[in-house]
């Protein structure tokens, strides 16, 4: 007959065929159940240690960024010859405290500016005076032993008691 054993296998003998999840009975849907609160639960322990790394990230993120900008400034203020880079670059960070994006340069150059006894004199460059320029100490600065005048020696001696 038609629609007759339809969803039955080979035509004949009155079965169905049952294509869904087989139905647990109680024991089977308790373990299922467990499983199920067990695998919630190491989700959430899961979610928790991300959010964890996460948070360690960001704070080493920060660490590093804050480690780079003192290298820089450091580096700036040795550009400048800081005679002490740890206090000059302690000044340098009291004063751009609070500012998001500081010219670490300018705070620098700044702080050089406004206080120049910390900082040494720029040595002159090589192309200032040349290889071949004079010697501008007087002629007495090499000691009585290089003068052969009298007059020298002298003036070198008034030198040494003041």
């Amino acid at each position: 007959m038609p629609g007759e054993g339809e969803g039955e296998i080979g035509g004949g003998g009155g079965g169905t065929l049952n294509l869904g999840a087989p139905k647990p009975d109680g024991d089977a849907a308790a373990s299922l159940q467990e499983r199920l609160d067990r695998a919630e639960e190491t989700i959430e322990k899961e979610r928790a240690r991300a959010a964890a790394l996460e948070k360690d990230l960001a704070a080493a993120m920060d660490a590093l960024r804050a480690a780079d900008r003192r290298r820089r400034l450091e580096r700036a203020l040795m550009g400048l010859g800081a005679r002490d880079v740890e206090a000059a670059a302690a000044l340098v960070e009291k004063n751009i405290e609070g500012q998001t994006a500081p010219d670490l340069g300018r705070a620098a150059r700044e702080l050089a500016r406004r206080r120049p006894e910390l900082f040494t004199r720029p040595a002159a460059g090589p192309g200032v005076m040349g290889p071949n320029a004079p010697d501008p100490r007087p002629a007495h600065a090499a000691g009585p032993a290089a003068a052969a005048d009298r007059r020298l020696v002298m003036s070198y001696m008034r030198s040494r008691r003041a």
